[in-house]
């Protein structure tokens, strides 16, 4: 089977607030060759680096896999409240801007040009569209769930409220299919030095 822009990659929300996706070829793909507002990114990644401590974040935020880790450092530090809150999000917020939205209730096809072109430069699309396996960076709303996981070229999903992203069954877009895949989305705990 050929990979590419016919096939689909559908993200049902009924997380009950909207959610934010970032489809990547993979988590080594470099934030500033893909993502078409880096600049942004990098400026609430700075912001994050600026208030915590070392060993928290990785020594360099290059890649979608080092960002999925500053979103985790990010949402503890929303969670906390405290010092750390607007660093943490301003991270929320740069993700935000380089992300598809997918309101409450509605379904998206995260591999559309269209959508995908809210959020990567072309030489993203380009690479995006031949890849087999994409990696998906899902947040909620209030940027407290953060998932990162890996999907076939043709799965589509369903965010719950239940903590969980679940596959759907083959052909549908809202009956869920545990078997076939499901990802833990839990609330990420709130940092202890916030």
């Amino acid at each position: 089977m050929a990979f590419g822009a016919d096939q689909n990659i559908n993200i049902a929300n009924g997380s009950g607030q909207d959610i934010y996706v970032l489809a990547a070829g993979n988590t080594a793909w470099t934030i500033a060759d893909v993502l078409g507002n880096a600049a942004l990114m990098f400026t609430g990644i700075g912001e994050l680096k600026g208030i915590v401590s070392a060993g928290e974040l990785p020594a360099a935020i290059n890649t979608i896999g080092d960002l999925y880790k500053a979103l985790r450092v990010g949402a503890a530090l929303v969670r906390a409240g405290g010092r750390g809150y607007e660093a943490g999000q301003a991270v929320v917020n740069a993700f935000k801007k380089n992300s598809a939205d997918i309101p409450n209730g509605q379904v998206k096809n995260v591999r559309e040009q269209g959508t995908l072109s809210t959020f990567l430069n072309p030489s993203g699309i380009a690479g995006l569209l031949g890849a087999g396996t994409v990696s998906l960076t899902i947040m909620s709303n209030d940027g407290l769930q953060v998932a990162q996981f890996n999907s076939g070229p043709d799965d589509s999903w369903i965010a719950t409220s239940n903590q969980t992203i679940v596959r759907s069954v083959y052909g549908t877009l809202w009956d869920q299919d545990p078997s076939a895949g499901s990802q833990s989305w839990p609330v990420v705990p709130a940092a202890a030095n916030a």
